[in-house]
C-alpha cells in the first residue's frame, strides 16, 4: 500500500505579489500629494496668526505713539516655526503694511503671499492670499 502525502504550498504566487505592489503604488502616488498639500495648508496658520499678532502690537504702538512707523519692531519678528518671513515695506504715520512671504519648502504653496494693514488682511489683491486661503 502507498501512501500519498499531499503537499501543501502556502505562500503568494510572484504574480500576486507584482498585482499587491502596484496596486499600492498607485494608492500612493495618489496619497501622497494629497497630504502635502494638506500639510502646507495646516501650516498657513504659522504665517496668518504671526500676521494678526503682530497687526495688533502695531495698533497698540500706534495708540502710544501716534505714529505706525515708530512701532515696526526691528528685526521684525520670525514666524514661530519659520515657515514664514516677515516684512514690513510700508510703515508710515497713517498706515502700513505687513507681508507673511513664505519660505522653504511653504515657498510651493499655492497661496503664496499673507498680507495685513491697518484695516486687516489684505484679500482682494492678485499679490496676496484672498479669503480662501485666510480660512474667511
Amino acid at each position: 500500500m502507498m501512501l500519498k502525502v499531499k503537499s501543501q504550498v502556502k505562500g503568494f504566487t510572484l504574480i500576486e505579489l507584482l498585482i499587491a505592489i502596484t496596486i499600492v503604488g498607485i494608492l500612493s502616488s495618489i496619497a501622497y500629494p494629497s497630504y502635502v498639500d494638506s500639510v502646507r495648508s495646516s501650516r498657513r496658520v504659522d504665517g496668518t496668526s504671526a500676521l494678526l499678532a503682530l497687526q495688533l502690537f502695531m495698533e497698540k504702538g500706534r495708540t502710544i505713539q501716534t505714529t505706525y512707523a515708530n512701532t515696526v519692531p526691528n528685526p521684525l519678528p520670525t514666524t514661530q516655526n519659520g515657515f514664514y518671513v516677515l516684512s514690513a515695506p510700508v510703515a508710515n504715520t497713517a498706515t502700513f503694511t505687513i507681508l507673511a512671504t513664505p519660505s522653504g519648502d511653504q515657498a510651493n504653496d499655492a497661496c503664496g503671499t499673507f498680507a495685513v494693514d491697518q484695516n486687516g488682511p489684505i484679500l482682494n489683491n492678485v499679490l496676496y492670499a484672498d479669503g480662501n486661503c485666510w480660512g474667511i
